[in-house]
């Protein structure tokens, strides 16, 4: 289809206006003479697959994310799309191999409530762990816009790296996630560290494995490093650290406590208030009231 042809009924020009400057951008890119399919970046996957006739044999090293060369060999070998069986290392695995392509994914618009901005410059491509590219430009017009843009819908900037990183925090009253934008030269990544009672989760950690109510297990850390990450994330959330994983915010005071067992580490979360006696508790918070 012709994306620079109108589509009959289309309500959506914003959508369709990114599909076209996409369209554009590709074609703009192609020689004259290029071929219907041969893409220079793909990802080839395998899976074991013993008993099944093989079709040749597969480089060892044409696997993963390819660029160039070795990406055009692969297309050439399998072409794109089904798995084709193929001998590596005297082993049988499917082999599938994938182009990678822009894709229309954009930072959530419902989470964390009120979305967060998108720069007009940033694409979606699927590729593993380079999932926002710029588009003529580059990491210090990408933090600059994130710079004003976040602020404007009410986050606050707690930690930068000029031009290399942006932390990012709202309301703690709400379970807003901490969000952390890294800037690369030719890509950006968006991480959002989810919170709950304003107490970050850790990015290993799962809830319900372990005794407690607000017990979380970390596989494959060590407890100095699990308590490094609270107290830096703590930080970023305004809690400040009285004793040792002990921390106070407002008038509430958390403690931690960390229990090394079998490759995990067992982090408990009791939080109290520390009001004076008699005190109501604050009502809970409503977004926009």
């Amino acid at each position: 289809m012709n994306l620079e042809q109108a589509w009959p009924g289309e309500q959506n020009h914003e959508t369709l206006e990114r599909l076209r400057g996409i369209y554009r951008t590709a074609t703009d890119a192609l020689p004259k003479d290029a071929g219907v399919m041969e893409p220079d970046e793909v990802v080839v996957e395998t899976l074991a697959a013993d008993g099944t006739a093989a079709a040749g044999e597969w480089p060892s090293n044409l696997v993963g994310h390819l660029h160039g060369d070795d990406a055009r060999r692969a297309v050439r070998l399998s072409g794109v799309g089904p798995m084709k069986a193929f001998k590596i290392n005297d082993k049988t695995y499917g082999v599938k191999v994938t182009p990678v392509l822009p894709i229309l994914s954009l930072p959530s618009q419902s989470w964390p409530e009120g979305g967060l901005p998108s720069f007009d410059s940033m694409i979606a491509y699927s590729a593993p762990s380079t999932p926002y590219r710029y588009d003529q430009t580059g990491p210090g017009d990408a933090a600059e816009f994130y710079r004003y843009a976040m602020l404007g819908r009410g986050w606050r900037l707690v930690k930068e790296e000029k031009d290399a990183l942006q932390v990012w925090v709202r309301d703690p009253s709400f379970d807003d996630p901490i969000v952390i934008l890294r800037f690369e030269t030719e890509h950006m990544e968006i991480d959002l560290r989810q919170t709950h009672r304003g107490v970050p989760h850790h990015p290993k950690g799962v809830f319900g494995v372990c005794d407690g109510k607000y017990c979380e297990l970390v596989n494959g850390e060590d407890a100095d490093e699990v308590e490094a990450w609270f107290r830096e994330y703590l930080g970023y959330l305004g809690w400040r650290e009285v004793e040792p994983n002990t921390y106070e915010r407002d008038d509430w005071r958390l403690h931690l406590d960390f229990k090394f067992t079998e490759g995990s580490v067992e982090v408990r979360h009791e939080c109290t208030s520390i009001q004076p006696s008699g005190w109501p508790l604050p009502p809970t918070p409503t977004r926009g009231k």
